[in-house]
């Protein structure tokens, strides 16, 4: 029997060699390619969504990342949150659907900033973008800054003798192009790529709940 058909062949292979690619823009993504960036290291970092997704999982951002997140993205951060000094978690009560108050935290004692800091997911991915884009794309000699490559999916990827090498489609014109890097990075979420072609089961439960 014939070998079967590799999932991307050498004729496709591109010729740079990435030191990463990213796949996923969310905050986990960006904050990586914006650490790696900082370091030296060549990185492209896609996204299959043309925009942001609106909804938010994650409302907070904690005064210990404030501390040792880049100093740009705190500070922009700062003057577009919302500072937290008190938080009220509130029961429903089931006898007449009013709420009362159960417990009550205070974060002033918090070392550093003092506070919580909370406003929507896409605000504090606009905010790591904005530090992202002010860094030089080690791929080029010519000044270029590095942006976040959206409607980009990854399709699969294979490892070779000099890293990973990875399938990606535009959504819009349904190109396709390889991609080796060093190391492929899944920051895809729930339903990522990454992780489903690895063989990674996903644990824990699935949560409905939608904030703001």
């Amino acid at each position: 029997m014939a070998d079967a058909k590799p999932l991307i062949t050498e004729k496709e292979t591109h010729a740079e060699v990435l030191d990463c690619l990213v796949v996923g823009a969310g905050p986990v993504g960006l904050l990586l390619a914006t650490e790696l960036s900082f370091r030296g290291c060549s990185v492209r970092l896609i996204d299959r969504l043309e925009e942001p997704l609106p909804h938010t999982k994650a409302s907070v951002v904690h005064a210990r990342s404030l501390e040792v997140l880049p100093q740009t993205f705190t500070e922009t951060t700062i003057a577009a949150g919302k500072r937290l000094h008190t938080i009220v978690v509130r029961e429903t009560l089931p006898r007449n659907g009013s709420s009362e108050a159960i417990l009550r935290l205070g974060t002033e004692t918090i070392a550093g900033y003092h506070m919580l800091l909370s406003q929507r997911q896409h605000e504090t991915e606009a905010c790591l973008l904005h530090c992202l884009q002010s860094l030089p794309d080690r791929r080029h000699a010519d000044g270029k800054l590095m942006k976040l490559e959206r409607g980009l999916e990854l399709l699969a990827f294979e490892e070779n003798a000099s890293g990973v090498d990875c399938l990606v489609r535009n959504t819009k014109t349904e190109v396709t192009e390889v991609i080796t890097a060093k190391f492929l990075v899944g920051c895809d979420g729930g339903q990522s790529q990454v992780r489903k072609h690895l063989g990674i089961p996903l644990l824990g439960n699935e949560k409905t709940d939608c904030f703001f």
